[in-house]
């Protein structure tokens, strides 16, 4: 039932459920597939179905960081560094020109847009049948914004953070990327308003009558 297969079915164990944060409300012996697990991390930014994901790999926690590390590395986020799989720890530090960078390669995915951006799913846990409906925490999703893909983060220490592609006027999108506000809510209210101004004000085009760089 372990693998790449996104149908494999995955049970969630005991050490699943010991991350704080944000979690799948699903009980100890549930069985999610490997989509749906996957949908639980990007929409509700459940933090057991990551666990879950990670160990279903069969690759050790600490050498799966190692990994996210190298690939990290490898899109030139060189100011990054991961120490769990959740981000939760206070000891994960990125910079904002690095989040870029890492927004350009996911965003383009077809699946991670698409899921980033799905206000709900439902889930269904195979071992009772029972269905869980999730919420994005991502709250710019159904307004006048076009979302295109967007990821929230929140611990104490980091407060509130976001990471959105956003389409805008004449069809251009942007990259915002959102460390440090108050908390969930600010996060969102402070990407809007970035949304606002940079589409109202930064030009499509370079203008020619500017010196250039």
């Amino acid at each position: 039932e372990e693998g790449n297969d996104m149908q494999a079915v995955m049970k969630i164990e005991r050490e699943d459920n010991d991350p704080e944060g944000s979690r799948l409300s699903v009980p100890v012996g549930a069985r999610i597939t490997a989509h749906d697990l996957l949908y639980a991390t990007l929409v509700e930014s459940a933090n057991n179905a990551t666990e879950a994901l990670v160990r279903s790999t069969g690759i050790a926690e600490a050498e799966f960081v190692r990994r996210m590390n190298i690939r990290a590395g490898q899109l030139g986020m060189t100011n990054t560094r991961f120490t769990d799989v959740t981000g939760l720890g206070d000891s994960n530090t990125s910079t904002a020109n690095d989040l870029v960078k890492l927004v350009e390669k996911t965003f383009s995915d077809s699946f991670i847009a698409e899921a980033t951006t799905s206000k709900s799913y439902e889930i269904a846990d195979k071992a009772n049948g029972k269905k869980i409906r999730i919420r994005n925490t991502d709250g710019l999703i159904g307004t006048d914004l076009r979302v295109i893909g967007g990821k929230t983060g929140f611990t104490g220490k980091a407060g509130g953070n976001f990471v959105s592609r956003i389409r805008g006027i004449g069809e251009r999108e942007l990259i915002f990327v959102v460390l440090g506000s108050t908390d969930q809510k600010t996060r969102l209210s402070d990407t809007r308003a970035l949304a606002d101004w940079a589409f109202e004000n930064y030009p499509a085009k370079p203008d020619p009558a500017l010196p250039g760089k």
